[in-house]
């Protein structure tokens, strides 16, 4: 599916879900993308609670957006 250039968007309020399946991340808050992130499907545990806890962060503005991160 995605060799053939096919997407598919999940939406979810749950981070490990989230972060098991994606190869990207977009945070919105306020109605809009505050970050994007590289998602870690493959990452160890560590890799994946560190993704986590990133995702929290630009979501409660407890860090700043601005582009891409991760």
């Amino acid at each position: 599916f995605v060799q053939e250039g096919g997407a598919a968007i999940v939406v979810s309020s749950e981070l490990p879900e989230l972060v098991a399946v994606a190869d990207r991340i977009l945070v919105m808050r306020e109605g809009g993308v505050v970050a994007e992130l590289r998602g870690r499907a493959h990452g160890t545990q560590a890799e994946k609670l560190a993704l986590e806890e990133e995702v929290v962060a630009f979501a409660t503005g407890a860090r700043n957006g601005g582009g891409q991160h991760g």
